[in-house]
């Protein structure tokens, strides 16, 4: 369980990332993901963040990327 807690809260880190910049164009988001995620983050989150069928967290205007969200994202505290 460990394992899959550690992905998925560096999956949430990264989409954290993401969601606080102002605008981010498709390479930029990929090079996020490169820098903070593992070999295989880029495979299965960039489209999670960018494609029809992901988590429709970024709306595509033009060729940017803006957050969807009202408020600035943030990461959980762990409570530790």
């Amino acid at each position: 369980m460990k394992l899959f807690s550690e992905i998925y809260s560096t999956y949430y880190s990264i989409t954290e990332k993401i969601l606080k910049k102002r605008t981010v164009t498709k390479a930029e988001i990929t090079d996020i993901i490169r820098q903070n995620g593992f070999s295989e983050s880029v495979l299965f989150l960039e489209p999670k963040l960018t494609g029809e069928d992901g988590y429709g967290l970024l709306k595509k205007e033009d060729s940017v990327y803006r957050s969807i969200l009202k408020k600035r994202a943030s990461y959980p505290a762990d409570g530790t």
